[in-house]
């Protein structure tokens, strides 16, 4: 469930910046990209150049259905790994912190 959650969050977040990034360059991806699921936040991406390289953080928030409405519950932040842009295509890995249950 879990991982589902992250899948669906950094997809939202990447297909939403899809057409903007297209526009060119690195400069295109720089800033704060933003994903909901059912009208919560799921995730965060923030892109920057400070170094002159491509980095920037990712934040996954976890959303409850529990009680039959959307709650965020708890968020994990990650810096990102290798970052890459390919075209219209952003990549890129976070480190697991903790064993899924």
């Amino acid at each position: 469930m879990r991982q589902r959650i992250l899948v669906l969050g950094i997809a939202a977040v990447l297909f939403s910046g899809v057409c903007v990034a297209q526009a060119g360059g690195n400069a295109a991806w720089v800033g704060v990209w933003q994903g909901e699921l059912d009208g919560q936040p799921s995730v965060t991406l923030t892109l920057a150049e400070d170094t002159g390289e491509l980095g920037g953080t990712v934040v996954f928030n976890m959303v409850s259905r529990e009680d039959g409405s959307a709650r965020v519950i708890g968020s994990e932040a990650h810096v990102l790994m290798h970052p890459h842009i390919d075209g219209g295509t952003l990549s890129f890995q976070v480190k697991q912190t903790r064993n899924n249950r």
